[in-house]
């Protein structure tokens, strides 16, 4: 089964975007807390695809299920990812008959797909995938670039962010060879620093294939990628 894949992108992004022929997941949107929903003046016309609503402070349900319901049939949209969402409105727009996707802490119980990230620093990608489908019974995957430094020993699981920038001058200062983990789905290399030791996940065109790839071995219908994160390497995805 192959996984569909949506580019989530902002109105700056998004007309580029559907030009690469994938749906788009149109992050224009947001919700007011008289329930109402509101799509960015800016945005340009693009039909189809998914609507992310911004919905921190939203309220009144059953308004904004249906406001959110009209929007979808009038501009042809699948459905809808609902960021900072509580659970009554998540409902709401699932019982409105919509495919509504949810951060995974608040999607238990209201209908909607949660959204699981493949970004892992520890532990094995696809046993948290089939943990999740075993609670949830359907998922989307959230395929987040992960790009992180950690100093050893790292017991938190969170590293320092590395922009493309950086992580290419790490590679070429410290020239060590890169190895992917199985388990992880990325390709990992260390280096020291003075007394530091270096341990540095980095996903690429191939890693983020390989986690797609399992994704629709799994199952999982949908899988959501930043646009801006994987313009350069989207071309060299192997689905």
């Amino acid at each position: 089964m192959s996984v569909i894949i949506y580019l989530a992108a902002g109105p700056d992004d998004l007309a580029e975007a559907e030009k690469t022929g994938y749906p788009t997941a149109q992050m224009i949107y947001a919700a007011g807390p008289d329930g109402r929903l509101f799509r960015r003046e800016d945005a340009p016309d693009v039909r189809g695809g998914i609507a992310v609503v911004d919905c921190a402070g939203a309220g009144v349900p059953e308004r904004f299920g249906e406001e959110l319901l009209r929007e979808c049939r009038a501009r042809g949209l699948d459905g809808a990812v609902l960021e900072n969402a509580s659970r009554p409105l998540i409902r709401a727009a699932a019982d409105a008959g919509l495919r509504v996707f949810a951060e995974e802490a608040q999607a238990f119980g209201t209908g909607a797909a949660p959204l699981v990230s493949t970004a892992l620093s520890g532990g094995s990608l696809e046993l948290r995938l089939r943990e999740a489908l075993e609670r949830f019974g359907e998922i989307a995957a959230e395929a987040e670039l992960i790009r992180m430094d950690f100093v050893l020993p790292e017991r938190t699981g969170a590293g320092r962010p590395l922009e493309q920038a950086e992580l290419r001058d790490l590679q070429r200062r410290y020239g060590g060879r890169s190895f992917f983990s199985e388990e992880l789905m990325t390709y990992y290399f260390s280096f020291r620093r003075g007394k530091e030791l270096h341990f540095v996940l980095c996903d690429n065109a191939e890693s983020l294939s390989r986690k797609l790839r399992l994704a629709g071995s799994l199952g999982i219908r949908e899988a959501f990628l930043h646009y801006p994160s994987v313009r350069t390497i989207l071309p060299r995805l192997k689905l």
